[in-house]
C-alpha cells in the first residue's frame, strides 16, 4: 500500500499544468478594434467613393443631355429664319460648303432679309434659298446697305416667312452663353453652329451721331456663319454676325456681332431711302403687278389714299412685271417729286398721283 501510494504521489508530483494565453489580451483587443474600425472606415469611404463616382456620371449625363436639348431647341427656333445667298441658282443647288455663298437672316414675313454687304456687293444677280426641302432659289432685290454697319437689306417675294425673334436689348451681359449660327450651305436644317460666351459689351459704333452697341464674343465666326445670328439660349437673336466689324477690330480669337438696336436702326434707314412710298408687298405670281400687303403710317402712299390689297400695275407708265421693277422705279425718289400709279382695287382700275 505504501509503495502504491508513493508511486502515485511521485506521478502526481511530475504533473505540470500549463497556463494558456488568454484569447483577448489587451493588445489583441486593441488590434481587433483597429481592424474592425479600419474595415468600417474603408467600407464607408469605398461606398462614398462609388456613390460620388456614380453621382458624377449621372450628373454629367444629365447635364450633357440638357445641353443637347438646349442646342436642339435653339436650332429649331432659329433655323427657319436663316437663308443661303448666292449669285445663281446653280450655286445654291447643292448642300455643301461653297465659298461663293453666304448667310442671310429673315426679318419680316414679307421677305425682307439682312446680310453682309461686303459679300454680295460684287454679285451681278442675287439669289436666296429658303431652308425648306424642294424650294428653289429665287432672285432677290438689293434695297440698299448701311456703310456704318456693313448691313445690306434684300427683298424677295415673301409669303408668311419666319422672321428671326429678337431679344430685348438689355437681356444679355458679359459671360452669358451664346451660339453663333449660319447657313451658307443651303442646308434644310442648319449649316454651322458654334458655342461661346459674351466676352465684352463695352464696344459701340456710331450711326448718325449716336452710339449703338456691338457684342464681342469667342464664339467662332467664319464664312459659314458671317451674315448669320448670335443668339441666346432661348434662340433669340442678340446680334448680327459681322465680318465687317471683326476685321475692323482684328482681335485674335474674338469676333463681333452688331447689337439689335443698331440692326433695327440700319434697316429702317435703308428702307426709308429705298422705299419712299412707304409700302410693303410682293410681286404677283403671274408677274402682272405689285401686291401691297402693308402701308406705313403717315407715308406718302397712305396720304395719297393707297390701301393694303391694292395692286400696282404700273409706275409712271412702266409695267410692274417683277419685284425689281417696283423697287427700281421708286428707289431714289426725292422729296417733292411726283409719280403716277395705275392700280387695281377690287377688280377696278384706278389712277393715283403721289407727291413724295
Amino acid at each position: 500500500m505504501s509503495i502504491n501510494t508513493k508511486k502515485t504521489e511521485k506521478r502526481q508530483g511530475k504533473i505540470n499544468i500549463k497556463n494558456k494565453t488568454p484569447l483577448f489580451t489587451r493588445n489583441n483587443l486593441y488590434i481587433f478594434i483597429i481592424i474592425i474600425v479600419t474595415a468600417i472606415i474603408t467600407g464607408v469611404v469605398t461606398t462614398e467613393y462609388v456613390k460620388n463616382k456614380v453621382s458624377n456620371l449621372v450628373n454629367n449625363a444629365v447635364n450633357s443631355s440638357e445641353s443637347n436639348n438646349i442646342t436642339a431647341n435653339i436650332i429649331k427656333q432659329v433655323s427657319p429664319s436663316l437663308v443661303t445667298i448666292g449669285s445663281s441658282q446653280e450655286e445654291l443647288s447643292t448642300i455643301e460648303v461653297n465659298p461663293n455663298n453666304t448667310t442671310g437672316v429673315v426679318i419680316s414675313k414679307e421677305g425682307l432679309i439682312i446680310t453682309s454687304y461686303d459679300f454680295i456687293k460684287n454679285m451681278k444677280d442675287i439669289y436666296v434659298k429658303l431652308p425648306a426641302k424642294g424650294v428653289k432659289a429665287e432672285k432677290a432685290v438689293l434695297l440698299g446697305y448701311d456703310k456704318d454697319t456693313g448691313i445690306a437689306v434684300l427683298k424677295i417675294n415673301g409669303k408668311n416667312l419666319t422672321p428671326i425673334s429678337y431679344s430685348n436689348q438689355l437681356s444679355y451681359k458679359t459671360g452669358d452663353a451664346v451660339e453663333s449660327m449660319g447657313n451658307a450651305t443651303g442646308d434644310n436644317y442648319i449649316g454651322m453652329i458654334t458655342p461661346g460666351v459674351i466676352t465684352s459689351t463695352n464696344y459701340s459704333i456710331k450711326i448718325d451721331g449716336e452710339r449703338y452697341s456691338i457684342i464681342q464674343t469667342n464664339a467662332i465666326m467664319d464664312s459659314q456663319n458671317y451674315g448669320g445670328v448670335l443668339c441666346n439660349s432661348k434662340g433669340q437673336m442678340i446680334g448680327f454676325n459681322s465680318e465687317y466689324l471683326t476685321k475692323k477690330y482684328n482681335l485674335d480669337g474674338l469676333y463681333f456681332a452688331i447689337g439689335n438696336d443698331a440692326v433695327v436702326k440700319s434697316v429702317q434707314d435703308i428702307l426709308n431711302q429705298s422705299n419712299v412710298l412707304g409700302v410693303e408687298g410682293a410681286e404677283l405670281d403671274n408677274k402682272t403687278g405689285f401686291y401691297i400687303s402693308n402701308i406705313g403710317e403717315g407715308s406718302p402712299a397712305q396720304k395719297a389714299g393707297l390701301k393694303a390689297t391694292d395692286i400696282i400695275k404700273s409706275v409712271d407708265g412702266k409695267d410692274m412685271d417683277s419685284l425689281e421693277d417696283f423697287y427700281t422705279s421708286v428707289k431714289g425718289l426725292k422729296k417733292g417729286e411726283n409719280i403716277k400709279l395705275d392700280i387695281l382695287r377690287d377688280g377696278k382700275s384706278k389712277e393715283v398721283n403721289i407727291t413724295i
